[in-house]
């Protein structure tokens, strides 16, 4: 009898180190697939609350935002083993292994401070400029965070409550973009900000017998710089006319941009400002929307069922002469948010609000684009502004 309780302890003694060899590649392998698990998840909660928030203000509708501040798993393994002996018939050891993993996501409302910069403030120039320097085109990021250039306007000002017939003519805009767009890629627009060194931001001028010293009192408040090639001042650039179609329509003469740029000497460079200071050279203004009223414009692009506009329930955006206005203009290539009675089988993003499904199609790249690009915004308005560094874009 003695040498089964040994058999016994040897066997047990081997399954635990057994186990615990096991448990650790278990734990191994199981981490980086909880790690995509998680990961999926998250970016996949991220951009339903967006959308559930889009789809909350087009029914005029506060929507509220959960942060996660963070994630702890933990991987529980167990060893055991269990068996019978008799004297007189079959004895049996089975042994055993087990892991469970225990996830813990911490949440916090978007509240106070954080809220303010996050969802209320207005992106700055600088921040914008960093999404540029990343790789998204002009068009992309200004369609959808830039509200006004100079006369020319981006949607709705504010809530549609105070738009007089809620008209808003975004063609101009949008050809804008279309052009600036195109010098981009082509090489024959480069963006950067004003450095001191660069470019004189500091001007004198005696007012009321005093010396006023005009000045950017930080790098966060300094313009945009548009910095066009020489080329396309001349007839015989393949892109002039779309230039002077673009200064048309900014009405702005090619003798009104500037070209001290010491950063692009062969350029000619317009300046886009948001400043409150008094700006010294040539400029035009350029007025930036918050997230929330990035979320104003675009729930105009959630597709409602006609219900709800017979009930009043909804915003309704019309033409001068009091008829239905189309939205295609305002945001086609820019978001398409549609509504399915039952769950959609092509949908890349999708949830369920008052018995509807409200979705964006696996096909529909611009609308994926843009809630690519509004993740990113909102995540980027939490970093602190001393974070982010100066930057400038190769004219390539």
């Amino acid at each position: 009898m003695k040498w089964y309780v040994c058999l016994a302890g040897l066997l047990l003694c081997s399954l635990l180190l057994t186990a615990a060899g096991c448990g650790s590649l278990v734990a191994s392998g199981d981490i980086r697939e909880s790690r995509l698990r998680l990961n999926d998840a998250i970016q996949n909660t991220t951009e339903k609350q967006i959308l559930l928030a889009l789809v909350q203000t087009r029914f005029v509708q506060g929507p509220s935002y959960l942060n996660i501040s963070g994630i702890n798993s933990q991987l529980k393994w167990d060893a055991g083993i269990s068996g019978n002996w008799v004297t007189d018939g079959a004895s049996g050891i089975t042994p055993s292994v087990s892991y469970s993993e225990q996830p813990t996501i911490t949440y916090v409302p978007l509240t106070g401070n954080q809220y303010v910069t996050q969802i209320m403030a207005p992106i700055k120039l600088k921040t914008i400029l960093l999404f540029l320097s990343a790789g998204w085109t002009i068009g992309d990021v200004f369609n959808v965070v830039v509200q006004r250039i100079g006369s020319e306007s981006n949607g709705l000002r504010s809530n549609p409550r105070s738009a007089n017939g809620h008209f808003v003519d975004v063609s101009g805009f949008r050809r804008m973009m279309s052009i600036l767009t195109t010098l981009q890629l082509q090489g024959k627009m480069a963006l950067s900000t004003l450095a001191g060194n660069h470019w004189p931001t500091t001007e004198w001028s005696l007012e009321g017998n005093k010396l006023t010293e005009y000045q950017y009192q930080s790098s966060s408040q300094m313009p945009l710089a548009l910095n066009f090639s020489r080329s396309l001042l001349d007839s015989s650039d393949d892109a002039h006319e779309e230039f002077m179609e673009l200064l048309s329509i900014l009405e702005m003469d090619p003798d009104d941009l500037d070209a001290r740029n010491e950063m692009y000497p062969d350029r000619v460079t317009l300046l886009l400002s948001n400043s409150a200071f008094p700006v010294p050279l040539s400029s035009l203004k350029i007025q930036t929307r918050s997230f929330h009223q990035m979320l104003w414009n675009l729930s105009f692009a959630v597709d409602v069922p006609a219900v709800y506009e017979e009930k009043g329930w909804v915003y309704v955006l019309t033409n001068r002469d009091g008829s239905k206005r189309d939205l295609n203009e305002m945001f086609d290539g820019i978001l398409d948010i549609k509504c399915s009675r039952s769950r959609p089988s092509n949908a890349a993003i999708e949830v369920q609000y008052d018995g509807y499904w409200y979705y964006v199609s696996h096909d529909d790249l611009a609308s994926k684009t843009t809630f690519v690009l509004l993740g990113q915004m909102v995540q980027m308005q939490a970093a602190p502004t001393n974070s982010m560094p100066d930057l400038t874009i190769s004219a390539g």
